[in-house]
C-alpha cells in the first residue's frame, strides 16, 4: 500500500470531518473523536493524527481503537463519535441508517509472512498447503480471513491451517513468536513487522483484495454528547427454654433475627440486579423462534462439546494439583512461603492474555520448554491440550484459594488427635482431612469448572483457534460476532445456562455432603 498516499487522502478525510463537526468558533478549542479499527492505530496516531493537531490549531484528536465489529456495535448503543474508520464495509452497513457520508480511501493486499529463518522453506501460495507446514490464517468471519477465501478461491489452492484467528494481528504474533511457519496477513503489517519476520512471499500478489475502509462524519450539535446520528417466623419460647438452647438467632417479637441491618438490603438488591440484568437484557434480544437452528450448527455443537471436555479435563489436573498445594500452604511453613503463595496466586489478578503469552513461550514450539518437546515428537500449541493447559492456569488459583481457606478455617484438631491414634499422615489426609473441608474442596472445583468454561485469552493466545481442535464456545461466540449476532447471543445464552447448571447442580452437592 502506498502509505504517504494513504495518509494525505486520511487528512482530507479528517479535514472535512473536523469541519462538519462543529458550528462554534473556528477559533475555539474542539476535539475530534475517532474510531478506528486496530489495524490503522499506527498509522492514525504516530502520523495522521500529530500531522493533522499541527496543521489545525485548537483541535485535539481523541483516538479509540479496537476490532470494527466492536466499534460499530459501541456506536450503534449510543458511543459519541465523529470519525469512523472500519476495515470493511460490513460493519459501517451495520450502523448505515447513523452516517451521513462514506469514502473509500483505502485497500490492503495479503501476503504471506514467514519467519526470519523460514523454516518451512515457504515460497509461493501452493506451499501453503503443504501437511508438514504450520500456516495460521484469520478466521472467515473476520475481513482478512474472507480475503483468504477468495485467495482460495482464485487459486483453486485449499489451506488447512492449524488456527484460524480472530484478527490479523494475532496471525502475525503466531508467525512472530515462530509458532506458525506461515501466515496470511497485509502488507502494512509485514512492513511494520520489519526484521520480525522474514519478509514477504510475493506468491499473493495476484490475489490484491480492495477493502474499504469507511470513514462516517456528522456535523456536531451544539449540545453535549452527541456524536453520530441517533435513528429515531417462629413464636417466642419461654426464657427457660431460650436458655437451656444455644441458637445461632435469637427469637424476638415473632421474627427470626437474622443480625443484617435493613438498610443492608437495598446496597444488595442494586448489587443483585447489576448481575442479573444483563442477563435478561441478554435474553430479551434472543429470537427465541429461531433459537434451536442457531444454536445447533455443527460448529457451534462442536464449541460447546470441546468446552465441556476440555473444561473437565482442566478440573481433573486442578484437583490432582491444587489440593496438594493447598495443604503445603495450609498445613506448613518454610521460608519464602508467602512468595509462594503470591506467585500461585498471580493468574488471578493477571489478564488472561498475559498468562497466553507465559504460556506459549514456555510451551511454544520457541519457547523454554519448546525444543525438549520437539525432540521427544510432542507439540502443544495449536492443539487441545494447549486449550487444557490455558484453562488450568488459570482456573487452578481458584481451587487452591478456596481450598486453602477452608483448612486454615477447620484447623487441625482433628488431624491431631488421628495422629495420636496412630494414623498415617496419608491416612489423616484421607479419612480426616479431605472429608472435613469437603464443602470447600467441592465450591474450589465448581469455581475452576466454571472459569475454564469461560476461559477466552489465554486459550486465543497459545492455543489458537481452529474447530473441533482449539475453537471453544468463547472462541466461537467471538467470531460470531462477525457474521451472526444473533448467534453470538443465542450461544452467549447457552453458555450460560450450562454455568448455572453446573453451580445449582453442586449447591446440591455441598448440602448434601
Amino acid at each position: 500500500m502506498n502509505r504517504p498516499l494513504v495518509v494525505s487522502t486520511l487528512l482530507v478525510l479528517l479535514a472535512t470531518a473536523a469541519g462538519c463537526g462543529s458550528d462554534a468558533d473556528e477559533s475555539s478549542d474542539s476535539t475530534l473523536t475517532v474510531l478506528g479499527a486496530a489495524s490503522l492505530q499506527s498509522t492514525f496516531e504516530e502520523v495522521l493524527g500529530p500531522r493533522f493537531e499541527d496543521s489545525h490549531p485548537g483541535v485535539t484528536i481523541k483516538f479509540s481503537f479496537a476490532g470494527s465489529s466492536d466499534l460499530s456495535a459501541q456506536i450503534d448503543q449510543g458511543a459519541e463519535a465523529d470519525v469512523f474508520a472500519s476495515a470493511d464495509a460490513a460493519n459501517m452497513d451495520k450502523i448505515d441508517d447513523q452516517v451521513d457520508n462514506r469514502v473509500d480511501f483505502a485497500s490492503n493486499t495479503l501476503q504471506i509472512a514467514v519467519p526470519p529463518d523460514n523454516p518451512a522453506s515457504v515460497s509461493a501460495f501452493a506451499d501453503l498447503t503443504s501437511p508438514d507446514v504450520n500456516v495460521v490464517v484469520c478466521a472467515p468471519e473476520v475481513p482478512c480471513g474472507a480475503a483468504a477465501v477468495k485467495i482460495e478461491e482464485a487459486t483453486g489452492e485449499q489451506i488447512d491451517p492449524v488456527s484460524e484467528e480472530a484478527s490479523v494481528t494475532d496471525v502475525l504474533n503466531k508467525v512472530v513468536t515462530g509458532e506458525a511457519d506461515a501466515g496470511l496477513v497485509y502488507v502494512t503489517d509485514v512492513q511494520a513487522a520489519g526484521s520480525d519476520v522474514g519478509g514477504a512471499v510475493r506468491g499473493v500478489r495476484r490475489s490484491r483484495q480492495r477493502l474499504p475502509d469507511r470513514d462516517a462524519c456528522r456535523q456536531r450539535q451544539r449540545g453535549p454528547g452527541e456524536g453520530l446520528r441517533r435513528p429515531g417466623h417462629q413464636r417466642r419460647g419461654p426464657a427457660g427454654a431460650a436458655r437451656r438452647r444455644v441458637r445461632p438467632t435469637i427469637a424476638m417479637a415473632g421474627h427470626s433475627y437474622s443480625g443484617v441491618p435493613r438498610w443492608v438490603y437495598a446496597p444488595a438488591a442494586v448489587g443483585a440486579l447489576f448481575i442479573v440484568l444483563p442477563l435478561v437484557a441478554m435474553g430479551t434480544r434472543v429470537r427465541w423462534t429461531e433459537f434451536f437452528s442457531l444454536v445447533s450448527s455443527d460448529a457451534s455443537v462442536a464449541a460447546l462439546l470441546l468446552s465441556l471436555r476440555t473444561s473437565a479435563a482442566s478440573t481433573v489436573l486442578c484437583v490432582v494439583l491444587g489440593v496438594p498445594m493447598a495443604l503445603v500452604l495450609a498445613r506448613t511453613s518454610f521460608p519464602g512461603q508467602d512468595l509462594l503463595r503470591s506467585l500461585s496466586l498471580l493468574p488471578l489478578v493477571l489478564p488472561p492474555v498475559v498468562g497466553g503469552i507465559a504460556l506459549l513461550y514456555t510451551f511454544g514450539r520457541r519457547g523454554l520448554l519448546g525444543d525438549t518437546m520437539e525432540v521427544l515428537g510432542i507439540q502443544i500449541a495449536f492443539s487441545t491440550m494447549a486449550v487444557v493447559l490455558a484453562q488450568t492456569f488459570v482456573a487452578l488459583p481458584f481451587l487452591v484459594l478456596s481450598l486453602e481457606g477452608s483448612l486454615r478455617t477447620a484447623g487441625q484438631r482433628y488431624e491431631e488427635v488421628a495422629a495420636t491414634l496412630g494414623a498415617t499422615p496419608t491416612t489423616v489426609v484421607r479419612r480426616v482431612t479431605v472429608p472435613l473441608v469437603l464443602p470447600g474442596l467441592v465450591a474450589g472445583t465448581v469455581l475452576s469448572f466454571a472459569r475454564a468454561l469461560g476461559e477466552f485469552g489465554a486459550t486465543l493466545t497459545f492455543a489458537g483457534s481452529l474447530q473441533g481442535v482449539t475453537r471453544t464456545l468463547p472462541l466461537e461466540i467471538y467470531l460470531k460476532r462477525e457474521s451472526d449476532a444473533d448467534a453470538a447471543v443465542a450461544l452467549s445464552l447457552v453458555l450460560v445456562v450450562v454455568a448455572v447448571v453446573v453451580v445449582a447442580l453442586t449447591r446440591g452437592t455441598r448440602r448434601t455432603a
